[in-house]
């Protein structure tokens, strides 16, 4: 697989993963803010249909990697890592 190949497919995770998670921390602060019971009942539907989306997101990586017959879940550790890194830098700047 390419560099560009595995660089979209990351964008594309990344996408699929931050997407929902945007939507329950959204929708749970605005259960915070709000008091009307329509606006309290629309949120929390949304968060749990946006959990189920992160959470079918994540089964289909854990598959992915599960099938993976290389070093993929390697690979995404070390990723992770990294990018724990990279935040941690950053903030303590």
């Amino acid at each position: 697989m390419s560099d560009r190949q595995s660089g979209a497919q990351l964008s594309t995770l990344a996408h699929e993963l931050k997407t929902p998670l945007a939507i329950i921390v959204g929708f749970a602060e605005l259960l915070g803010a709000r008091d009307d019971e329509r606006t309290r009942v629309e949120a929390a539907k949304r968060i749990t249909d946006a959990s189920e989306r992160l959470r079918d997101a994540l089964d289909d990586l854990l598959a992915g990697v599960a099938a993976d017959k290389g070093d993929l879940g390697a690979r995404l550790v070390d990723a992770m890592a990294a990018g724990r890194r990279a935040r941690d830098e950053g903030q303590s700047e």
